[in-house]
Protein backbone atom coordinates (compact mmCIF):
# COMPACT_ATOMS: atom_id res chain seq x y z
CA UNK A 1 0.00 0.00 0.00
CA UNK A 2 1.62 3.41 -1.08
CA UNK A 3 0.79 6.23 1.28
CA UNK A 4 1.60 10.00 0.98
CA UNK A 5 2.56 12.09 3.92
CA UNK A 6 1.90 16.21 3.59
CA UNK A 7 4.04 18.57 5.91
CA UNK A 8 3.19 22.14 6.24
CA UNK A 9 6.13 23.65 7.74
CA UNK A 10 4.80 26.90 9.21
CA UNK A 11 2.13 25.14 11.62
CA UNK A 12 3.09 21.64 11.47
CA UNK A 13 0.51 19.35 10.26
CA UNK A 14 1.28 15.74 8.88
CA UNK A 15 -1.34 13.93 7.40
CA UNK A 16 -0.62 10.19 5.80
CA UNK A 17 -3.27 8.92 3.29
CA UNK A 18 -3.75 5.81 1.93
CA UNK A 19 -5.74 3.76 -0.65
CA UNK A 20 -9.27 5.08 -1.76
CA UNK A 21 -8.81 8.05 0.42
CA UNK A 22 -6.00 9.63 -1.22
CA UNK A 23 -8.09 11.12 -4.08
CA UNK A 24 -11.02 12.15 -1.72
CA UNK A 25 -8.58 13.66 0.62
CA UNK A 26 -6.27 15.56 -2.08
CA UNK A 27 -9.22 16.99 -3.64
CA UNK A 28 -9.83 18.36 0.05
CA UNK A 29 -6.25 19.65 0.14
CA UNK A 30 -7.13 21.09 -3.11
CA UNK A 31 -10.11 23.24 -2.01
CA UNK A 32 -8.61 24.15 1.05
CA UNK A 33 -10.76 21.90 3.33
CA UNK A 34 -7.70 21.12 5.77
CA UNK A 35 -9.57 19.85 8.92
CA UNK A 36 -11.51 17.44 6.29
CA UNK A 37 -7.74 16.07 5.15
CA UNK A 38 -6.58 15.96 8.23
CA UNK A 39 -9.67 13.90 9.22
CA UNK A 40 -9.68 11.35 7.08
CA UNK A 41 -5.95 10.79 6.89
CA UNK A 42 -5.55 10.57 10.77
CA UNK A 43 -5.47 7.13 11.61
CA UNK A 44 -3.02 6.43 8.78
CA UNK A 45 -0.25 8.23 11.01
CA UNK A 46 -0.57 5.67 13.39
CA UNK A 47 -0.30 2.99 10.85
CA UNK A 48 2.82 4.25 9.39
CA UNK A 49 4.50 5.82 12.30
CA UNK A 50 3.56 3.77 15.19
CA UNK A 51 6.29 5.73 17.62
CA UNK A 52 4.29 8.93 16.77
CA UNK A 53 0.92 9.43 18.23
CA UNK A 54 -0.13 12.76 16.84
CA UNK A 55 1.95 13.75 13.75
CA UNK A 56 0.80 17.47 14.21
CA UNK A 57 2.54 17.41 17.05
CA UNK A 58 5.92 17.12 15.59
CA UNK A 59 8.26 20.14 13.71
CA UNK A 60 8.75 19.79 10.27
CA UNK A 61 12.38 18.40 10.98
CA UNK A 62 11.06 15.47 13.68
CA UNK A 63 8.23 14.65 10.94
CA UNK A 64 10.95 14.45 7.88
CA UNK A 65 13.41 12.45 10.30
CA UNK A 66 10.56 9.99 11.48
CA UNK A 67 9.38 9.56 7.84
CA UNK A 68 12.68 8.79 6.30
CA UNK A 69 12.93 6.07 9.29
CA UNK A 70 9.87 4.44 8.29
CA UNK A 71 11.38 4.38 4.84
CA UNK A 72 9.87 7.50 2.98
CA UNK A 73 11.42 9.46 0.42
CA UNK A 74 10.61 13.20 -0.14
CA UNK A 75 8.66 14.09 -3.46
CA UNK A 76 10.49 17.04 -4.74
CA UNK A 77 7.33 18.32 -7.82
CA UNK A 78 4.48 18.67 -6.10
CA UNK A 79 2.44 19.49 -8.48
CA UNK A 80 3.48 16.40 -10.55
CA UNK A 81 2.39 14.02 -8.05
CA UNK A 82 -1.08 16.17 -7.60
CA UNK A 83 -1.88 15.77 -11.29
CA UNK A 84 -0.55 12.20 -11.29
CA UNK A 85 -3.73 11.37 -9.19
CA UNK A 86 -5.97 13.53 -11.52
CA UNK A 87 -6.29 16.77 -9.67
CA UNK A 88 -5.81 20.18 -11.02
CA UNK A 89 -4.15 22.40 -8.82
CA UNK A 90 -5.04 25.99 -8.86
CA UNK A 91 -2.99 27.36 -6.10
CA UNK A 92 -0.84 24.84 -4.33
CA UNK A 93 1.44 26.55 -1.68
CA UNK A 94 4.87 25.79 -2.49
CA UNK A 95 6.67 25.08 1.00
CA UNK A 96 4.96 22.16 1.64
CA UNK A 97 6.75 19.19 1.20
CA UNK A 98 4.73 15.77 -0.07
CA UNK A 99 6.82 12.52 0.98
CA UNK A 100 5.91 9.03 -0.33
CA UNK A 101 6.24 5.91 1.77
CA UNK A 102 4.91 2.28 1.02
CA UNK A 103 3.39 0.50 4.09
Amino acid sequence: MRYLAVCHPTSPVAVLLEGDRQDEALAAFLDGDHHQWIDLARNDAAEVLPDVEDPRDLSEAEFDDALSAAGGRPVLDLDAEILEHGERPNHLPQDWSLWSLDG
